[in-house]
């Protein structure tokens, strides 16, 4: 076997679950070794990393335009990007872990 999983992955994934969870998954997945790549082929992985990427987009366009003084309003609340923002990264974050967890389940049986 070339490549196996570091034996930091479960921690730094607890560590991140708790604090930062979005970012577990990513953790988990970069520190698999050469299980990576099967991780990464995974349609729910892709499809959430997608969502929470297309939900974030609108916030962070409304932040840089205001911080560079292209939006009307220098102080914005936009409490609708935000919601998206919030909901996006949620969706997404379920979505790649179900594929995650999937992954993980089908590699181990197989």
């Amino acid at each position: 076997m070339g490549n196996p999983p570091s034996a930091w992955r479960l921690p730094v994934t607890l560590l991140l679950a708790i604090t930062l969870s979005p970012l577990a998954i990513v953790a988990w997945m970069l520190m698999s070794g050469d299980q990576r790549k099967t991780y990464w082929q995974s349609w729910c992985v892709k499809g959430g990393l997608v969502i929470a990427v297309i939900g974030s987009l609108p916030l962070l366009f409304v932040g840089i335009a205001a911080e560079l003084g292209l939006w009307p309003d220098r102080n914005p609340n936009p409490i609708g990007f935000g919601l998206l923002f919030v909901f996006g990264v949620a969706l997404g974050s379920v979505l790649a872990l179900i594929g995650v967890l999937w992954t993980h389940l089908q590699a181990r049986n197989g």
